[in-house]
């Protein structure tokens, strides 16, 4: 091994560059797959020098106006001004997304691409990072077709909606913007054009334009509650997650149940289980919210009962009285820990709590 490692040494102290060449390479080959662009396919760029000679779309490398034209779709809020691939969503609102539009073919060679249309999706799924495509066709470019995207993320599910009527094409003939149809979104797509939607765009700067449409951002509201489970001794004022009592002693049991998130969770279910060695005891048991006191039945243990609907912030409380058994009818002989468990069942999921009743 140290004759293989010294002759190794021995070689690359004498052949320096070829190390240092297939250092470089093995690098490249490291580093450029992790490049994942956006835009697609991979296509030939040109220079606003040296343009190209067919019809082409969004291939100029050194654009003055946007750069590298294979970056052409973009967006920002409606009241910002800074374009970006990748936009921030912190609260509900309207953003612009565009699209730049360019036949790269040399003015003096006369060319016009045909049947150029604009397409987008604006997906309907709700996530906290959702991509919108953008593809600009041409039946007689190459490549027929050039895509390129822009990311939308968030901390919080949102979801995005397309601005119906919102889209428009401007260039140096509509300078105010021309309506485009809805089908640009989720549809076939829209016709371009230069002086008239006819899906034909000569070759050259000042045939280019831009395709914007708007969509609404809305972040989707959380669903969220709370439901805990108190005692005390029957005639106590303090309520809390464990009391210690005689047998044959009676106590009162809480369930609190409160809407913490920022939906309204309707046809909620209340449900309490009582463990072996306590029984509840008959019309003891109360709800009250913010429309008064009411007497319910004994459901409640019994398979659970509706306790209505609630808005962000509404709460009920429950109280009933239950019996520990006498001595000689409590589970096990020594310290008896009953534990009593209230469940709640909304739409956004189940909770449960406990309470403790320790019995000698």
């Amino acid at each position: 091994m140290r004759g293989l490692l010294k002759k190794a040494s021995n070689y690359i102290a004498k052949h320096p560059m070829i190390i240092g060449t297939l250092i470089a390479t093995l690098l490249a080959s490291i580093i450029v797959p992790a490049v994942v662009w956006a835009w697609g396919p991979d296509r030939p760029t040109f220079t606003m020098e040296k343009p190209a000679t067919y019809n082409t779309f969004n291939s100029i490398a050194n654009n003055p106006d946007i750069g590298d034209e294979r970056n052409f779709v973009r967006a920002r809020t409606v009241d910002g001004t800074q374009w970006s691939d990748d936009v921030k969503i912190t609260q509900n609102g309207e953003y612009f997304i565009r699209m730049y539009v360019h036949n790269d073919a040399a003015a003096n060679l006369n060319q016009v691409a045909e049947n150029v249309s604009a397409q987008f999706n604006v997906p309907t799924y709700q996530a906290k990072k959702i991509q919108i495509d953008g593809t600009l066709s041409s039946s007689n470019a190459s490549p027929k077709a050039v895509y390129d995207q822009v990311i939308f993320s968030g901390d919080r599910d949102f979801k995005l909606t397309y601005v119906a009527g919102s889209a428009t094409y401007t260039n140096n003939v509509f300078t105010g913007g021309t309506a485009l149809s809805d089908a640009v979104v989720n549809g076939n797509g829209a016709t371009l054009g230069y002086d008239k939607l006819d899906g034909k765009i000569p070759g050259c700067m000042q045939y280019s334009g831009w395709v914007a449409f708007k969509v609404k951002a809305e972040i989707i509201p959380k669903g969220d509650f709370t439901v805990s489970k108190t005692v005390r001794k029957n005639g106590d004022k303090t309520w809390s997650d464990s009391v210690k009592v005689n047998p044959g002693d009676k106590v009162d049991y809480q369930i609190e149940f409160k809407n913490t998130g920022e939906t309204n969770l309707d046809n909620v279910i209340i449900s309490d289980v009582l463990p072996k060695g306590v029984t509840i005891v008959p019309g003891s048991v109360y709800s009250a919210n913010s429309t008064g006191t009411y007497n319910i039945n004994e459901a409640i243990v019994d398979g659970g009962i509706k306790a209505g609907n609630y808005t962000p912030g509404a709460n009920t409380l429950i109280k009933f009285t239950a019996q520990v058994a006498k001595n000689d009818d409590l589970p096990i002989c020594g310290t008896n820990t009953l534990k009593n468990i209230a469940k709640a069942t909304t739409s956004v999921g189940q909770k449960e709590d406990g309470a403790d009743v320790v019995v000698d």
